[in-house]
């Protein structure tokens, strides 16, 4: 819970995610979601290219 401004923060791992989420608060809670849009906070990559065998 975001205490400054009385919203409610979850971290979600992509777009399907999102969906599932907010069709389930509108279907079990009556609550309607509002998303921003989606960042990327992190992303992996390798440290050099790899030649195949």
């Amino acid at each position: 819970m975001n205490s400054y401004s009385d919203e409610l923060e979850i971290s979600l791992y992509g777009l399907t995610q999102k969906e599932i989420i907010q069709t389930l608060l509108e279907e079990r809670f009556s609550v309607k979601a509002h998303f921003d849009e989606i960042k990327t906070i992190y992303k992996e990559r390798p440290k050099k290219k790899v030649n195949k065998i």
